[in-house]
């Protein structure tokens, strides 16, 4: 019962927009209308500014570590941890406070991945920073950060590799747009989109 409040609580927290909120309090923008018109960190950076950017990589990575680190708190239990971690990416990308859009999932992922699976949010991690200075794409670097989060969790946790693949289903999923723009040669780089 506990678990189960639990994981309601995460899915809300994780929906929290918090890209869209500094982007209206901060500078009057309505986020999902300007740059990319994603609500995550990326496009706060480039609309509102780094600093703002910043912030919210951290809120939504917090939202993520504390879905998951609720629950394992509460049961002890590594599987519940995974399941209100997801719960909680599911919301950040689905928010109903956006009218069921939201973010792509990636820093709210790691934070899941912090609690769940440290030594594997490190190395991912690194695999995305790595991408995106290589080619200055945050799509980019998630989508090659995404075999590396299933790879090592089957290495790292056999047992949890379900959840990990599920988590990365869902940043997939959330990332079909940019794939087709990866695709075509139009997808946003870190600047500003014009």
């Amino acid at each position: 019962m506990i678990v189960g409040s639990w994981a309601v609580f995460a899915f809300l927290l994780g929906a929290v927009p918090v890209g869209p909120i500094l982007a209206r309090y901060l500078a009057d923008v309505a986020l999902q209308s300007e740059g990319s018109r994603n609500t995550g960190a990326t496009n706060v950076a480039r609309v509102v500014g780094w600093k703002a950017g910043a912030v919210t990589l951290l809120a939504d990575i917090l939202k993520g570590a504390v879905g998951a680190g609720g629950a394992l708190w509460l049961s002890g239990s590594a599987d519940a941890a995974w399941l209100c971690g997801v719960l909680a990416v599911l919301g950040h990308c689905y928010t109903p406070y956006l009218h069921w859009r939201g973010g792509k999932g990636v820093a709210t992922s790691l934070g899941v991945l912090v609690v769940t699976a440290t030594p594997v949010a490190l190395s991912t991690w690194g695999v995305w920073f790595a991408t995106v200075a290589l080619t200055r794409r945050s799509s980019v670097g998630a989508l090659c950060a995404l075999p590396t989060v299933v790879g090592l969790t089957a290495w790292w946790a056999t047992d949890q590799v379900g959840w990990a693949m599920l988590l990365a289903v869902v940043v997939l999923v959330r990332h079909r747009d940019n794939i087709t723009r990866l695709l075509s040669g139009t997808e946003h780089g870190l600047e500003r989109p014009t």
